[in-house]
């Protein structure tokens, strides 16, 4: 304001060079690969070796850009599977939750590390990834009883192998039935009558 006859532009007033153009998001792409960048890392390391090359290519470029594999031109090095196929590999590895994917996901050729992203257009849910069926409406706590003193499960350990074998009989009976739980011999109905 004060010097707006004399003023061009802060680089002017500040004495630094006006910033380089930079190239276009292919023209980057094709310096990139000629420079046989490999990663990231590597980018921001050797970027300044070109002008007109960016610090942070996904900001300049933000409307073409996919992602580092896509910019520095490596072809991906693994192909996933199908989604159907990578449920049916999960559901073999026996991974029961989110955590357990992401610990291990690399057991299985072709898993990605983010199925959501991977699979956004078949993607519904973990449970669904996962192969576990929808919760089961469970028998009621007299029903249960029923059901145990038939398959004659005589102790908590057995129950806690052998649950399954009753359909509708939950893994934690004291959390479900916590209204009218009592104990395991009540429940298992091997408590001495007197």
């Amino acid at each position: 304001r004060v010097y707006k006859d004399e003023w061009k532009n802060w680089y002017d007033f500040l004495g630094k060079e006006k910033p380089l153009e930079f190239l276009s998001f292919e023209e980057a792409k094709e310096v990139v690969r000629n420079l046989g960048i490999k990663s990231s890392a590597e980018y921001f390391q050797k970027y300044k070796q070109v002008k007109g090359l960016p610090s942070n290519p996904r900001r300049v470029y933000k409307d073409e850009w996919k992602n580092w594999r896509d910019f520095l031109g490596k072809e991906k090095s693994l192909k996933f599977l199908p989604f159907e196929e990578a449920k049916k590999i999960v559901k073999t590895l026996n991974i029961m939750s989110q955590k357990e994917y992401f610990q291990r996901y690399k057991e299985g050729k072709g898993l990605p590390s983010d199925p959501r992203r991977v699979y956004k257009d078949e993607w519904k849910n973990w449970r669904d990834f996962l192969g576990k069926e929808k919760p089961l409406e469970f028998l009621s706590f007299e029903e249960a009883k029923k059901i145990v003193k038939t398959l004659n499960i005589m102790s908590q350990k057995e129950y806690f192998q052998r649950y399954k074998e009753g359909k509708g009989l939950p893994s934690d009976p004291r959390r479900v039935y916590k209204d009218e739980w009592k104990n395991w011999r009540d429940f298992l109905g091997t408590e001495k009558k007197n």
